[in-house]
């Protein structure tokens, strides 16, 4: 039972504390004030929870109109108070399915996420996050969502600052906003402003129309497209960077969508003369390319002619155009043709 009850943030631990106070009349405020970590609070609260008997649990639970099965009543205290708080403190795994069921959405919302937050705080401010549970830095009016591109507000999700480990899959990113939302600070109903106002975000970029061009441009398939795209990006802006470091094409997909996903979003004006420039840096490209590449030619020939060049190059183990180019400079070379060409 002495490791079951683990606190994954303060506002977990207090939850704990006034549910126990309710149900078992103790200091609970005391409690949490004089713990200086949450390893010390969870030490404290299962302390408290081994010095109540069995009758009282029995008796606390059943005025919390759960019935008891009997058997470990500290543990089924414990899960109780788990169940409680799970339920009335936290969202629901639906609430993240429409991040979870896209790659591309997930990435967005990360990017997004750790952009518009408040970086790890400072020592001297745990105690502050104790009872401290906005979403946004400044409370007094809760902002829209132009004052937060506009660095006007910032959310208080620390959590997703302190993951050393960077992303390298959707997954990652998942299971990191995730983890923000649930084992941060912020209240239900900040975590629902937040959600809201991602959704707000995402509808915003999405619709934006120069973006839809984009997007409908990049086309994650595309490798060599994408590989370009970020070195032209890099050139063009030696600050440029993606927000996670890629491990493959798919990744390095992704990371610039989500750049430029919130680019279109933060300055789709900017964003929208970049996208018009580099497209027309990579049609120059692929217009050199067919330039300088292999061209094709329609030739008519016999039959019997056609089947012995198929006799050649299969004779060769080669295919049917290397053996043309073959008898061509050969026959090239017999006859001194200039240099040149």
């Amino acid at each position: 039972m002495n490791d079951f009850l683990v606190s994954r943030s303060w506002r977990e631990a207090v939850f704990y504390a006034y549910q126990l106070k309710n149900m078992f009349d103790i200091d609970s405020k005391e409690l949490i004030s004089s713990a200086v970590d949450l390893i010390q609070a969870d030490d404290f609260l299962r302390r408290d929870i081994s010095s109540f008997s069995p009758e009282s649990i029995k008796k606390a639970l059943a005025s919390a109109s759960h019935k008891s099965a009997g058997n470990d009543l500290k543990a089924e205290l414990i899960s109780f108070l788990q169940k409680t708080f799970n339920e009335k403190e936290q969202l629901k795994n639906d609430d993240f399915k429409w991040i979870k069921d896209d790659s591309r959405i997930c990435a967005f919302c990360y990017y997004f996420l750790k952009t518009s937050s408040l970086h790890t705080p400072r020592k001297e401010d745990s105690e502050v996050l104790k009872w401290k549970r906005y979403a946004l830095k400044t409370e007094t009016e809760r902002k829209d969502l132009k004052a937060i591109l506009k660095r006007e507000n910032s959310l208080n999700l620390f959590e997703i600052h302190t993951r050393v480990i960077m992303p390298h899959s959707h997954n990652d990113r998942f299971k990191i906003i995730e983890s923000t939302f649930l084992y941060g600070e912020i209240d239900l109903s900040g975590q629902q402003y937040i959600m809201n106002l991602l959704k707000e975000a995402w509808t915003t970029s999405l619709q934006e129309e120069t973006n839809k061009k984009f997007s409908k441009w990049l086309n994650g398939k595309d490798n060599k497209k994408v590989e370009w795209l970020c070195e032209y990006q890099k050139k063009q802006d030696n600050m440029f960077y993606l927000p996670w470091e890629p491990i493959n094409d798919e990744e390095r997909y992704l990371a610039l969508q989500a750049e430029f996903d919130y680019e279109f979003l933060q300055d789709p004006k900017e964003r929208k003369y970049l996208f018009m420039q580099a497209r027309l840096a990579w049609n120059q490209v692929t217009a050199r390319s067919k330039k300088n590449g292999p061209k094709s030619r329609g030739i008519s020939m016999l039959d019997r002619t056609s089947k012995r060049l198929d006799w050649l190059a299969e004779h060769k183990g080669e295919k049917i155009n290397a053996v043309i180019k073959e008898l061509i400079d050969k026959e090239f070379e017999q006859l001194n043709g200039p240099e040149k060409l």
